[in-house]
């Protein structure tokens, strides 16, 4: 049998009326009262999933792109570390958790 995955319909773009968790864009490995660190500014977030940043709440990811001097097209997690490390990286070793391994192998440059 094959498995059909994804395919919500082309082109519909749903209406989200809930805001975008946080959590949605961060691996679940980076939890409640991780540091996040940006350039020189360090960051937590909090028991509500938002991150306390320069004296402010970020429950929005594109607000906090956008207080991370993120380009509109690129995530603003792109910009975050996470205990000193990227958290582009993070997710990727999440996604790898969770992606049967084909054995190909991409490129390791950084």
């Amino acid at each position: 049998g094959g498995e059909r995955r994804g395919g919500r319909g082309s082109g519909t773009h749903s209406r989200s009326t809930s805001k975008t968790q946080l959590s949605d864009m961060v691996p679940s490995v980076i939890s409640v009262g991780s540091a996040v660190y940006h350039k020189n500014e360090v960051g937590y977030i909090g028991e509500d999933g938002a991150i306390q940043y320069k004296g402010e709440s970020f429950t929005n990811p594109s607000s906090f792109a956008r207080a991370c001097g993120a380009n509109k097209e690129m995530s603003g997690w792109r910009f975050v570390r996470c205990n000193g490390r990227m958290l582009a990286e993070i997710r990727d070793e999440f996604d790898a958790l969770h992606t049967p391994s084909v054995g190909g192998g991409g490129p390791a440059k950084a």
